[in-house]
């Protein structure tokens, strides 16, 4: 049986099924934005299990649309994760977290690289086994003032000398 009902996203409502007629642009960020890139690299120092590594500062009203992590071989149960530090908005301040867009991931293969969202394998249209389990909470994630973006090192202390990079994907206008 076919569909009776259409159904609009929020922005696609706004421009154009406005419910009052009158349509709107949503922010460039959202719609018809360029996307920029934050690229950034640490070499690491026998840093421990907890440290943080701050790699990125957002701008307010920056929407991230993706983000990846790739570093050599840091030892074997070293983990890294990507969230964000604590910020405060009108008054109110949000704890960090540091797993906001990447989940903790242990990095023990040389050029291990994860993602917010998921990457092809080998296998053509295959989905990547490194994709973050917050990616769905990450894509669209809207920085309401600016703020910084961290590495959060867990699992063991980082082998020494070795080059983690970060990618942010984002778009302000």
């Amino acid at each position: 049986m076919a569909a009776t009902h259409n159904n609009y996203g929020a922005n696609y409502t706004l421009v154009y099924q406005p419910i009052d007629g009158k349509p709107s642009m949503p922010p460039a960020s959202k719609v018809g934005g360029r996307l920029r890139i934050w690229h950034d690299s640490y070499t690491s120092t026998a840093i421990e299990s907890g440290s943080t590594v701050f790699v990125a500062k957002m701008p307010k009203m920056a929407v991230l649309y993706d983000a990846f992590i790739t570093a050599e071989a840091l030892g074997g149960s070293a983990t890294l994760a990507l969230g964000t530090d604590a910020f405060t908005v009108s008054g109110t301040t949000t704890a960090e977290d540091p797993d906001r867009f990447i989940t903790a991931t242990v990095m023990n293969g040389a050029g291990k690289t994860i993602a917010m969202l998921p990457r092809p394998t080998g296998t053509a249209n295959a989905a990547s086994t490194n994709a973050s389990g917050t990616a769905h909470l990450g894509v669209g994630y809207e920085f309401l003032t600016e703020t910084n973006i961290i590495i959060r090192v867990g699992g063991a202390t980082l082998a020494a000398d070795k080059v983690i990079k970060v990618g942010l994907i984002y778009s302000i206008d």
